[in-house]
């Protein structure tokens, strides 16, 4: 059944891991080609530069080259390579081939163009950074991804680099476009989401590793296996890879329960398609993390420079594997791990673990330390492109009137309705998804329900395009033109995300007990957070366009809530440390006032007793005066030693032994 009256032109679902890097090296700030007054670079610098001597602008030029794009560009271009050399075919590789360098040698990622109202609005242009990879058709991976866009940013006032990695996972423009294939891509997308989220999150290289590589499976790998027994996944050559097992095996029960068992698709065209799909996603995956890690040690670097050097000589990397699916996944694995792993991880200490307590704040530093390495959870952006004589003058009514745009709209604004949420027990399948659509009807009594919904979830309208937002920052665009829109919305994901990076890593820095904290600490977290509530005079990286998606993402996410709740305990620490202070310098005064007492004690006794003499002053006057000084100081001394015992054991200098 195809979309009324044509009325539907085009669909494009993309899915977008936010990620960010702290940490980034001063360098990439000091970089002119960072510099925000364009009249300065342009104009003024040259004349600068005619008065340096040789040495001097070899040092400029070197640090200048630090963020041009097209030697990022390069630099990943060089990790694409190695990833190229070591999967694929000999017919096809991984990635379209999109030109190349000055040694002849192919370049597989670009920069993306510049959209119009960037240009317009074209301040931080030069620290906002769009590239390009496009899946070769002919490879497997194109049954997942045809395209994996990269943007990042690089923030100055808080040194770090944010930014997000995207699959265009769908692209359909049949006309007209076909019902049933249309929700079989969205509910193909909700299904991988669901996998990935109940299998391999936290989405991070070292965590994918972990499942892969469990009890040493890529070192023991046999390499002479016979290609047939490798991609034979019921051969028991796996040695000990009971994770990687249980990782795949799930996949295939899902995919076949929930998805092919419902399509009339024979024995090997089911076998093809969960295996392509499965090596696809983790591929992919583990590329996106690979790049991240090129980002990572790039700007995290204390000498880019020297990594930058490397670009000025050919690779030379020459091999050529011709292999399958499996062994691509292995390859890769192997590469990724040799590469990519730090030896020496951290591991909770048990010997330094005492009572509960103790297990809990190290498994949260572990966590903690698992997390910043993470992608976020992805987000989902669905464009449509409808006829062009819709009118938008409502999105409420608009929808009602396209009762099958509605649907569309429903399974990513709302797939907890149709069981088709993350976070669920169990994905709904897809026939039973099928029918719920087909016997959907909208009553009176519901109606008024869903146009809440819709205007609650209403970012943006005019008269060219609707915009919509739930609480998972996941995107429906219905649009009547081919504007590009998108990458206005994951400026605004990535905008947002940071702040919400930065609470973190404030609320890291609060927890952590090896901190030392002050007054000072707490008075800059207290700014810092106060900096991360929405202004409308923030600079929003130079794009104004992006300032009403953001302020809509902050109504219905926790981030204003959380910054004030995080703001309170700082602040209700704060003052907890000035009463810590108030009671050492009391405890400090009675000290001194102990130390004044004996020597005033003492200098009583001597000028009371005689020196010749000293049954003289033995009289009741003076032993009352002795008994009562007596008195006075024990009070001091057992003052000082109550204080001292319980600031001991409050700093945990003091633990009684367990029985």
């Amino acid at each position: 059944m195809d979309f009324e009256k044509k009325i539907l032109e085009k669909l494009n679902i993309s899915t977008t891991y936010p990620f960010y890097i702290d940490n980034v090296n001063v360098k990439f700030f000091n970089s002119l080609q960072q510099h925000p007054n364009k009249y300065f670079v342009s104009k003024i610098l040259p004349k600068i530069k005619s008065k340096l001597d040789q040495e001097e602008l070899e040092k400029l030029k070197e640090l200048d080259e630090l963020t041009r794009k097209d030697r990022i560009k390069l630099m990943l271009n060089l990790a694409l390579k190695k990833i190229v050399s070591k999967t694929g075919s000999s017919n096809s590789d991984f990635f379209k081939v999109l030109g190349y360098d000055q040694f002849h040698e192919p370049l597989y990622i670009s920069e993306k163009e510049v959209s119009v109202n960037e240009l317009i609005h074209n301040e931080y242009e030069e620290r906002r950074y769009k590239y390009y990879i496009d899946v070769n058709k002919n490879s497997y991976l194109y049954q997942y991804a045809s395209r994996i866009n990269l943007w990042f940013y690089l923030n100055e006032e808080n040194k770090i680099l944010s930014g997000s990695f995207s699959f265009e996972v769908v692209n359909l423009e049949d006309n007209p476009l076909n019902e049933e294939t249309v929700f079989e891509k969205i509910y193909l997308v909700s299904l991988i989401k669901y996998f990935i989220y109940k299998q391999i999150s936290p989405l991070s290289l070292n965590n994918i590793i972990d499942i892969i590589d469990n009890d040493d499976f890529l070192s023991n790998f046999d390499k002479k296996s016979n290609k047939e027994q490798q991609n034979n996944l019921s051969n028991n050559i796996y040695k000990k890879s009971l994770s990687y097992e249980v990782l795949k095996s799930n996949w295939d029960n899902l995919i076949i329960d929930k998805f092919l068992a419902h399509k009339n698709y024979d024995q090997e065209k089911q076998c093809q398609i969960k295996d392509d799909l499965f090596y696809a996603i983790m591929n992919l995956t583990m590329i996106n993390l690979a790049l991240y890690q090129e980002l990572k040690s790039y700007f995290n670097s204390e000498q880019p420079e020297l990594i930058l050097s490397i670009l000025k000589k050919p690779t030379q990397i020459k091999s050529d594997p011709d292999q399958r699916p499996f062994n691509d996944f292995i390859e890769l694995s192997k590469h990724l791990k040799d590469s990519y792993i730090k030896k020496h991880t951290t591991k909770i200490d048990l010997n330094k673990i005492d009572d509960i307590d103790d297990f809990v704040n190290e498994a949260k530093k572990h966590q903690a330390a698992q997390d910043y390495e993470a992608f976020n959870t992805s987000i989902n952006f669905l464009e449509l492109q409808v006829k062009d004589e819709e009118v938008f003058a409502s999105s409420s009514d608009y929808l009602l009137k396209h009762q099958q745009i509605y649907l569309i709209y429903s399974l990513i604004i709302n797939p907890n309705r149709f069981g088709l949420n993350s976070n669920t027990t169990q994905i709904v399948k897809y026939n039973d998804l099928i029918k719920n659509l087909k016997n959907m009807q909208i009553s009176e009594w519901s109606r008024k329900m869903i146009v809440q919904d819709i205007n609650q979830s209403e970012v943006e309208i005019n008269k060219n395009y609707l915009s919509f937002i739930n609480q998972l920052n996941d995107f429906v665009i219905i649009k009547k033109d081919n504007k590009q829109l998108l990458d206005f919305y994951v400026w605004a994901i990535i905008y947002s995300e940071s702040r919400k990076w930065i609470h973190h890593d404030i609320e890291y820095d609060f927890n952590n007990d090896r901190v030392v904290k002050n007054s000072s600490f707490y008075r800059q977290k207290i700014e810092a957070l106060e900096n991360l509530k929405f202004d409308w005079y923030d600079d929003f990286y130079g794009i104004p366009a992006i300032k009403t998606i953001v302020k809509k993402i902050d109504q219905i996410s926790s981030i204003k809530s959380s910054i004030d709740i995080l703001v309170g305990t700082i602040k209700q620490k704060d003052a907890l440390l000035k009463k810590d202070f108030e009671r050492k310098t009391m405890v400090i005064a009675y000290v001194v006032a102990l130390f004044i007492g004996f020597i005033n004690f003492f200098g009583m006794i001597f000028t009371i007793l005689a020196v010749t003499k000293p049954e003289d002053g033995l009289n009741t006057t003076n032993i009352i005066v002795i008994t009562i000084a007596s008195l006075l100081i024990s009070s001091l001394i057992g003052i000082i030693s109550f204080f001292l015992f319980k600031m001991a054991r409050n700093n945990g200098y003091y633990k009684p032994k367990k029985e």
